[in-house]
């Protein structure tokens, strides 16, 4: 025991790998406001003043000056409540879309004024309820041919189109929500009183739409509902009615504002005042992006070899549809709008990608020689994530099994089927590996299991029963005999003698 008296650890080994860095000054803790802010996109009120959104794309927007949301999605968008297509949808404060009927029957069932929301448990008012509209759109693929617009930004503005219609547009002004162009673009838009006219019509037509369906099938439920919130809508609709029209709102002409006013005649309008148009700022960015209005860019060493090939950006191709060779998925931060000043009009925490495209159908071999080095690189990146994303797959198959694919049988994606006999014990049951005693080595059991031979053998005749289940032995004297005796460990007794 003596030498265990000066025992010491040995000395801790210091660690190699640098410590943890500190969060940048920058850092923001996520908030559900600010995501719905950066991710989605709004048609303002024209009664507001919004000269420091066009400067600043992560100042907030109050959310009583939002009229509409616009959801971009590439699916096909569901209720939660009821797993169908929303009625009549409606925005929740913590970014989660309803059929107003549903919510509303949802909130009625509390006595509060409030309730929490179903998706994420916030805090739903319904004086918070939002009127939205869904953009559905053809999801950027790899590996196909996909269409990108040519896009230009003032620099200090946050306006962004397309640069055919951006020559008409007002500088640092707001787009109109009538303004078709801008509406699949633009992240903020105004709407004015036909604008609102036309979001309340459209609901309305789907709640009445939708009350006579349950009424043809007999569905009384939603009915008390969906009367509130019809006659909500026709209260709405005449207050506009009743309104003064609207004095000039920030929209890319200047067009009379007046109720029945169609959206044609705006358009018409539109060209009409806008034949002088704005020729192209030499301050100006000019970028690719996906031509549905999806926050996808050409890769910066692709817009690199196209201003190589065409010098001028006025000269650039206006539409290009090409093939998409690899995605970059990223979220937007500062550190990415000192890097690429052309996207520094979105704002933080929105999601976008870089696309890697194939050229060679646009740019002179000669063009693309100059960047050869610079080409192949990035394709060795490419190529080593490709190599391991195939590595991780082969992985996941090994560890979890292999998964449903088209290699399968059809025996495996087939519904189980119902029994009707027993199977073949010998041929339908595997033999389970089994060890040998005393040994490390797996043996294949040569011999079926009992349960086998259980499953082979001939029915049991009814004068054969087993000792164990026979009643007749309960009664018999247990057998008493003499004990076994006990192995001792460690015991010196047998020597001892008294």
């Amino acid at each position: 025991m003596n030498h265990l008296l000066n025992f010491q650890l040995p000395d801790r080994e210091l660690s190699s790998s640098p410590s943890q860095p500190r969060k940048p000054k920058n850092y923001q803790a996520f908030r559900k406001e600010r995501y719905v802010q950066a991710n989605f996109r709004f048609v303002l009120r024209s009664n507001q003043d919004y000269k420091v959104h066009l400067l600043d794309p992560d100042i907030e927007i109050p959310w009583n000056n939002i009229l509409q949301v616009i959801i971009d999605t590439t699916e096909e968008p569901k209720c939660p409540i009821c797993l169908e297509y929303p009625v009549a949808p409606t925005f929740t404060r913590c970014g989660h879309t309803f059929c107003s009927c549903c919510l509303s029957r949802y909130l009625s069932l509390n006595e509060k004024s409030w309730r929490k929301c179903p998706m994420c448990y916030e805090t739903i008012n319904p004086r918070d309820l939002k009127r939205a509209t869904y953009n559905v759109i053809t999801p950027v693929c790899l590996d196909s041919l996909q269409k990108f617009t040519l896009m230009t930004r003032d620099q200090g503005s946050t306006i962004c189109l397309p640069s055919k219609q951006f020559e008409v547009v007002k500088k640092n002004r707001i787009p109109s929500a009538l303004f078709q162009p801008a509406f699949g673009y633009s992240k903020l838009l105004i709407g004015n009183q036909a604008h609102e006219k036309e979001i309340l019509s459209r609901d309305l037509s789907s709640l009445l739409a939708y009350k006579d369906e349950c009424l043809s099938c007999k569905e009384l439920g939603p009915i008390p509902a969906l009367d509130i919130l019809i006659q909500k809508i026709n209260n709405q609709l005449e207050k506009i009615v009743l309104k003064k029209p609207l004095d000039v709102v920030s929209s890319p002409t200047i067009v009379p504002a007046k109720c029945n006013q169609s959206t044609d005649d705006i358009f018409k309008l539109d060209e009409e005042t806008n034949s002088v148009s704005r020729p192209l700022s030499n301050t100006s960015y000019h970028f690719y992006q996906a031509a549905n209005g999806q926050f996808y860019f050409f890769h910066p060493l692709d817009i690199k070899i196209l201003k190589q090939e065409f010098i001028n950006y006025s000269d650039f191709p206006q539409d290009i549809e090409i093939k998409v060779i690899d995605i970059e998925d990223t979220i937007m931060t500062p550190e990415l709008k000192k890097r690429f000043k052309y996207l520094a009009h979105l704002p933080n925490n929105c999601e976008i990608s870089f696309c890697q495209v194939d050229l060679s159908t646009i740019v002179s071999a000669k063009t693309l020689d100059l960047f050869q080095s610079e080409i192949n690189q990035r394709n060795a990146k490419l190529f080593a994530k490709m190599k391991k994303k195939e590595k991780g797959k082969n992985e996941k198959k090994s560890t979890l099994g292999a998964e449903p694919g088209d290699n399968y049988s059809p025996e495996y994606r087939s519904s189980p089927k119902l029994c009707t006999s027993l199977p073949n014990a010998l041929t339908d049951f595997p033999l389970l590996p089994s060890t040998s005693k005393g040994s490390n080595t797996i043996v294949n059991n040569t011999e079926p299991s009992s349960f086998v031979k259980a499953l082979s053998s001939s029915p049991v005749s009814s004068n054969s029963i087993d000792p164990i289940f026979n009643d007749s032995r309960w009664t018999e004297p247990q057998e008493i005999g003499k004990k076994k005796k006990k192995v001792l460990l460690m015991s010196t007794g047998a020597n001892r003698k008294y």
